[in-house]
């Protein structure tokens, strides 16, 4: 190892269960001159409950640093939806309209994550409609086909089918957007 410093990085470590906590916890008293392993953990809003554990006090007086990525306000969804339009497309402006970044915003309540995937389906939608504008009815279309494969958020429930943009599955996959009866 030669003098550096092994850092073990762990993503969605709110999955991780509490013996293993403290499997990983016990690992981390190995020391010797020097600290041999340091731990990155990206855990989702739930490992706090998990934290209020009483069996995980030792887990927890390890933490040196601890940092959370709040919920994106409206105007915040939009630059990130921007930005990453930019990069994307060489520094073009992006197609959503303002009122379907509000959609994305509602529908996301404000995570990053859930709100990058359901503009990047939004995208997919479009792509196929050959629409060129992405507007709240093509992000309607979007959050559809993933509460209709994946669920919902929150146990919200299910949107009704307001939106004449059909995913791409619900239009007989001939890329038209063909309005389909209700």
């Amino acid at each position: 190892i030669n003098n550096k410093t092994i850092v073990l990085i762990i993503d969605e470590a709110q999955e991780l269960k509490l013996p293993l906590l403290e499997a990983i916890r016990r690992i981390l008293n190995f020391e010797s001159d020097k600290k041999l392993l340091q731990l990155v953990l990206f855990p989702q809003e739930e490992f706090r409950a998990k934290l209020q554990d009483y069996r995980t006090r030792n887990f927890r007086r390890r933490i040196v640093d601890a940092s959370t990525l709040d919920r994106m306000d409206v105007d915040t969804i939009g630059k990130m939806i921007d930005f990453r339009w930019r990069v994307a497309s060489g520094n073009k402006q992006h197609p959503f309209t303002m009122s379907a970044i509000q959609k994305i915003y509602e529908y996301s309540n404000g995570l990053p994550s859930e709100a990058c995937v359901v503009a990047d389906n939004a995208c997919n939608i479009a792509f196929i409609n050959e629409t060129k504008q992405i507007t709240d009815d093509v992000v309607e279309a979007a959050i559809r086909d993933r509460f209709k494969n994946v669920g919902s958020l929150d146990n919200k429930p299910v949107p009704p089918q307001q939106a004449e943009v059909q995913p791409p599955a619900q239009n007989g996959g001939d890329g038209v957007g063909r309005e389909q009866p209700l």
